[in-house]
């Protein structure tokens, strides 16, 4: 990837969110600040969620997780 991207895209998360029926995790990475935050906003004006907790995470640990899931994995 390039520099800029590097710079730009460095946002990793762990989303953890719950209802009375569900709870789900999700990976977010390789995203903007304003991404997050747009995706959080999302979350909660859905009104599905009755919690919903961002944990940062690092770079390698969203690619450790998120690798079984590429072609590469």
């Amino acid at each position: 990837m390039s520099s800029n991207f590097d710079k730009t895209h460095n946002q990793f998360c762990k989303v953890y969110v719950t209802n009375k029926k569900k709870t789900d995790t999700f990976y977010w990475g390789y995203f903007t600040k304003s991404m997050v935050n747009k995706d959080f906003k999302g979350l909660v004006k859905s009104d599905e969620w009755d919690v919903i907790v961002v944990d940062d995470i690092t770079k390698e640990e969203f690619d450790k997780r998120i690798k079984k899931y590429t072609p590469y994995g």
